[in-house]
């Protein structure tokens, strides 16, 4: 599988170390609602937004486990608050799965800890629906 972050403008971010593991999470709006002499019943609600948060790292040099070449550490950074500074929604696709949604960045956490180089992320998407 491949993971990538697609820019408003098309330009691509595939993350070059895939992750171990990806969860997404769908919810709805119900509601519990007490009805007099019968008791509790669900309300349903519509479908709230996809939310997705992702850990990995930016690896600081070519890994044999790496899918792509690797960018500028900087590079990496920069795409991402890039992304962040226009106000436009990514899309977000994981190759050989069904996911392929447009989304927002709503959070972008980063920094060094081992010493390697390597720089180590959690990021967290909501879905995009427009209105």
């Amino acid at each position: 599988m491949e993971y990538h972050l697609i820019d408003s403008t098309g330009r691509n971010l595939q993350f070059p170390v895939p992750f171990s593991q990806y969860e997404i999470k769908q919810s709805a709006n119900n509601k519990t609602i007490n009805v007099l002499n019968y008791g509790e019943i669900t309300w349903f609600g519509d479908r709230k937004l996809k939310e997705c948060s992702l850990s990995n790292f930016f690896p600081s040099k070519q890994y044999s486990f790496c899918q792509v070449s690797i960018w500028n550490m900087q590079d990496y950074i920069g795409f991402i608050e890039k992304i962040i500074d226009t106000k436009k929604p990514c899309r977000f696709v994981i190759t050989e799965t069904s996911i392929n949604f447009a989304c927002t960045i709503e959070d972008f956490t980063y920094g060094e800890k081992d010493g390697t180089g390597d720089v180590y992320f959690t990021i967290n998407l909501k879905e995009y629906r427009s209105v």
